[in-house]
């Protein structure tokens, strides 16, 4: 048992050495060594066969020359085989495993304890041979495998650990001058590794070899390369070769560039160099080679100091699915990997106004500049920077590389052939635009540039993107921040945009920053506030959205091409509410203007405005006014109309009018209200392209006009509309509509009156086809313009329309359907119709009382330019019973249904038909026989129900009946 483990498991022929096994400390390798010689008195070794042989001197084993000196050593751990019981002869199988216990020298490599596995299976052999070899002071395991396929000659490596890292760990991923080891932590740490210097040792043991060529000016000794890894494959038998791979690094400086006064030099901190050779039978389709082929490749990957930042290079050569990497130095802004500033540009700008100028500067500093690079090439200094020219802009020396990256077709050919190639530059220290003083800063600059090819003969596909990051002037606040990126192609999909702040009012970008960033002898801030409200105006409108894409546009006069702007977003909007000369308020604002490809410029303005001390109203001005899109005035707040005699004070002489509609009143019965209190409901304005089409406005009356009539009567109207429109376009006999309308309370009634214009145009619609029999008939005529519309569109089904309270309603204490007491009866109508002795005479008779049984439900008539095309629907119903013949008949309830039907009113010979229902319900006291109602005694008089439907004309169908609902014998 060898460090826990059995030897026979070790030097196993299917299982690969253990790494763990491969000391890294001469404490190790000589704990091994005792541990063997131990392991060795248990073991059937060459020295204990041979003691067994008669006139054999043992002693003579340890006076052979080395390495034979070791043979007595050799120990038999496992001995193996299966024979043909009938044929001794005949091995089907046979398995031997022999150790070397004392250690075997050659020169200066000390082969510490092998074992080899000897197989033979059916006639077939497989040796595998395993071992620790002591090279100098370094320590490998070797494994070495015979007649098997697929098999792998390697050197088994431990991790080579320097200081708490592994070597690995530091060529791949140092990426500052504070992460590199320093040189006596190294030079321990590969004191046991196995470097070239150790194979160059050893070579030397077996003759004169000259090594002279490896001492180049600068570079490492051949101590300080380590072997990483070397590995050789076999295919069918060891002569089969298919894969060898060798890796060597480097951890000690390597000086490039000798330093010199006031040069930093330029020094390799550690670089790894990586050597495959592939050889192939087979084509990539898998056919057999006539002659297998044999290619190189490889990588160099190493890292420089360049002004103490760390810059890493990885050149892949001939090795598929590899492509070349520069990596820089990168850096962080807080939590923001500045790499996002290639990769996800906007959120990155956004991210980073989280922090100040000055400590992004500070960050950003860790990135290579052409500064650092002028630091450590001879001949070049601070002084031979180009300046740009630009006032205010930094050194050119401040300017970083963010990422440089390219790949090749082929790394293999003599002349490599370009694929791809991007960069990606950033400044690092703000810039003050127009002149150092100026307060308008670039706080970040960058700039990326990519080219693309999909084949060696075809030229670059480029893209890129400019962004930037942008202080404006703001007093007394902070600076207000805007990032800008410009993409190159643009698009739609991907347009030049603004980043802004928004509407925050302490960050937006106002007029008033724009105007300021401007230079000139006098702040614009201070000459705006030189013109009243024009600087408050100013501070309140920001602009709030900004994209565009540029593209080019062949000039029609000459064959010369120039810029287009094929798309555009602009939004600007109010921050804060403003106002003019105190009397115009700007509640708020914004602007919308923009264009789509192949498209003219759209957009809108909408905005809240007060004039005076009225309400506010609301203001959409589409751009352009078209057909569809008109400019629409509309009360701001539903609850607050706009009142005209609220903006008295924007008309000349306006403040008279208050004291002059004062003497345009009534005597005492009678009140008229001021004649400017009138609200404005809309204004709509549309546009036939640059031509006027239409104009539609309504107004409202809201106070009460009140007047007395006969018997304490009172008549009002409570809501007075008047809606307008004007097109210019429309034929001459509807170029303009409109209505009136009011609500009418007749002796606490209310009532809705609409008169519709033009009054005598023919509908193209039949007008009020529906009765009876055709209920969907008038729920599709209404559809457009139902029962007391204020649409002025209307006045193709209407001239004239009464809408009213129903005639019935339910209780809320009961729950019973009761009579509506608000319902227009048509003896409350008639008085008013016929006011003084006329209406007197009517109450004298009980004519008013009779027709207050009968409320109103449905007027409304149509006028189209002559009586016989005069279409009216008008219903009346019963609320109250009515009683006649001395109390013998009573009419509990009832209904009259007229209407007069225009079937085709755009025709001459239009067909026009007056129809009508009757319907009630009545009880008979008739007198009663014998047997009336089945009673004894029979009582003096019997009651009859009846229900009675009369239609006229009787041709359309309808039954019309008298039917009585408890039947009896009527004498």
């Amino acid at each position: 048992i060898l460090q826990g483990r059995s030897l026979n498991s070790i030097f196993d022929a299917n299982t690969p050495l253990d790494v763990t096994l491969v000391p890294t400390t001469a404490e190790g390798y000589n704990a091994l060594v005792t541990d063997m010689f131990n392991i060795s008195r248990n073991l059937l070794t060459v020295a204990n066969i041979a003691a067994v042989i008669p006139s054999f001197d043992v002693s003579t084993l340890a006076s052979l020359p080395a390495p034979l000196n070791a043979i007595g050593g050799l120990a038999i751990t496992l001995f193996q085989v299966d024979l043909n019981y009938k044929n001794l002869a005949q091995v089907y199988s046979l398995n031997i495993t022999i150790v070397s216990t004392i250690p075997m020298v050659f020169g200066n490599a000390e082969i510490t304890t092998f074992g080899a596995a000897l197989q033979c299976t059916n006639g077939a052999w497989k040796v595998v041979v395993k071992g620790i070899i002591r090279v100098a002071t370094a320590y490998v395991g070797v494994q070495a495998p015979f007649g098997v396929k697929n098999a792998q000659f390697m050197l088994v490596i431990p991790p080579i650990v320097v200081g708490q890292r592994l070597l690995l760990d530091i060529l791949e991923n140092t990426t500052t001058v504070a992460q590199l080891p320093d040189i006596p932590t190294i030079s321990s740490a590969i004191a046991t590794a196995l470097k070239l210097s150790d194979i160059m040792s050893l070579f030397s043991t077996f003759g004169d070899v000259d090594f002279s060529a490896m001492n180049i000016a600068g570079l490492p000794s051949p101590a300080g390369f380590v072997i990483m890894q070397t590995q050789v494959g076999f295919g069918d038998n060891f002569s089969d070769f298919t894969l060898a791979q060798f890796k060597v690094a480097s951890l000690l400086p390597w000086v490039l560039i000798a330093p010199s006064p006031g040069k930093q030099g330029l020094t390799v901190n550690f670089f790894s160099f990586y050597v495959q050779v592939a050889r192939t039978k087979v084509d990539s389709f898998g056919v057999a080679l006539a002659q297998p082929q044999i290619s190189f490749g490889g990588s160099v990957f190493g890292s420089v100091s360049v002004n103490g930042k760390i810059v890493r290079a990885f050149v892949p050569f001939n090795l598929p699915g590899l492509v070349p990497r520069l990596y820089l130095p990168q850096t962080y802004v807080g939590s923001i990997d500045m790499f996002q500033l290639i990769t996800a540009p906007d959120q990155t700008l956004l991210a980073l106004r989280a922090y100040n100028s000055t400590y992004t500067s500070q960050c950003l500093s860790a990135l290579l500049t052409v500064q650092d690079m002028f630091s450590v090439l001879p001949g070049l200094s601070s002084n031979s920077l180009p300046t740009s020219g630009i006032p205010g802009m930094p050194s050119l020396g401040s300017i970083a590389l963010l990422d440089v990256s390219f790949d090749f077709f082929s790394l293999a050919t003599s002349s490599p052939t370009l694929k791809t190639f991007s960069f990606s530059i950033v400044s690092t220290v703000p810039w003050n635009i127009f002149n150092a003083n100026s307060s308008v800063v670039i706080d970040l600059f960058s700039f990326t540039l990519a080219g693309t090819r999909t084949n060696a003969t075809l030229g670059f596909n480029w893209t890129g993107m400019v962004t930037g990051s942008m202080s404006l002037p703001r007093s007394p606040f902070d600076p207000v921040l805007v990032s800008l990126l410009v993409p190159f192609p643009m698009s739609q999909e991907n347009p030049a945009r603004l980043l802004l702040p928004g509407t925050a009012a302490n960050a937006s970008l106002t007029l008033t920053v724009l105007l300021d960033a401007i230079p000139s002898p006098v702040p614009a801030s201070a000459a705006l506030a030189e013109i009243p409200d024009l600087k408050d105006t100013t501070d309140s409108l920001a602009v709030t959205e900004f994209r565009f894409a540029l593209g080019s546009a062949r000039r029609r006069a000459t064959t010369k091409s120039g810029l287009s702007v094929p798309y555009f977003v602009l939004r600007v909007q109010s921050i804060k509410p403003f106002s003019f000369f105190d009397v115009i308020n700007i509640d708020s604002f914004s602007m919308l203007i923009s264009k789509l490809p192949n498209t003219n410029v759209t957009g809108w303005i909408n905005g809240t405005v007060q004039f005076g001390g009225a309400n506010p109203i609301s203001v959409a001005v589409p751009i352009p006014l078209t057909t569809y899109s008109p400019m629409m005035l509309r009360p701001a707040l539903p609850a607050a109309p706009l009142y005209f005699n609220d903006m008295k004070t924007l008309i000349p002489g306006g403040t008279d009018l208050a004291v002059q509609q004062s003497d345009f009143q009534a005597d005492g019965t009678s009140s008229f209200p001021d004649i400017l209190s009138f609200s404005v409901d809309f204004l709509d304005i549309y546009m036939n392209g640059s031509k006027f089409q239409k104009v539609a406005f309504g107004i409202r009356v809201t106070t009460s006009i009140r007047f007395s009539a006969s018997g304490g009567k009172e008549f009002a109207l409570n809501n007075i509309i008047f809606q307008f429109a004007y097109n210019a376009l429309a034929p001459a006999a509807t170029r303009v509509q409109a209505l009136v309308g009011a609500g009418i309370t007749m002796d606490g009634a209310p009532v809705n009156v609409t008169l519709y214009f033009p009054f005598m145009v023919a509908s193209p619609l039949p007008l009020f086809t529906y009765d009876v029999l055709d209920p969907v008939g008038r729920t599709n005529e209404l559809a457009a313009c139902p029962a007391g519309s204020i649409n002025y569109t209307c006045a193709a089904t209407k001239t004239f329309e009464i809408a009213t309270a129903p005639a019935f309603i339910t209780s809320p204490s009961t729950g019973l359907t009761v009579a509506n007491p608000k319902a227009l009866t048509v003896g409350t109508a008639l008085s008013f119709i016929f006011p003084g002795n006329l209406g007197v005479n009517f109450d004298e008779v009980g004519l008013t009382s009779v027709l207050n049984s009968f409320a109103i439900t449905e007027c409304v008539v149509k006028f189209q330019g002559s009586v016989s095309k005069v279409a009216f629907r008008f219903k009346i119903q019963q609320t109250k019973p009515w009683t006649l013949l001395s109390q013998r008949l009573t009419i509990s309830s009832g209904s009259l249904a007229l209407r007069r039907q225009v079937l085709n009113p755009l025709s001459v010979s239009s067909t026009a038909v007056v129809s009508g229902e009757v319907s009630a319900t009545a009880t008979f006291k008739a007198t009663a026989s014998a047997t009336c109602c089945g009673q004894l005694p029979a009582p003096s008089s019997c009651p009859v129900d009846v229900i009675v439907f009369l239609a006229f004309p009787a041709s359309r169908g309808l039954l019309n009946s008298i039917r009585a609902v408890n039947p009896i014998t009527l004498q």
